[in-house]
């Protein structure tokens, strides 16, 4: 029986795909500008205001036709 096993080769693509992941991750979290995210969350959350549109005008239900 063929078992397909992992190499050390591919032990060494898992282990450099994972640092390099966690690598990038690292450099992400140091771009982040914190001051930013804690004065959204101190400022006050401002939602719309619903508004129900009504209609202004009656649809006819029989289309006018003009002649000329």
């Amino acid at each position: 029986m063929n078992q397909n096993k992992i190499t050390p080769f591919g032990y060494f693509l898992l282990l450099s795909f994972f640092v390099l992941l966690s690598y990038a991750g690292w450099i992400y979290s140091q771009s982040i500008d914190w001051d930013v995210l804690k004065r959204m969350e101190n400022s006050p959350l401002t939602l719309p205001t619903q508004t129900i549109i009504t209609p202004s005008a009656t649809i006819s239900a029989t289309p006018t036709v003009k002649v000329n």
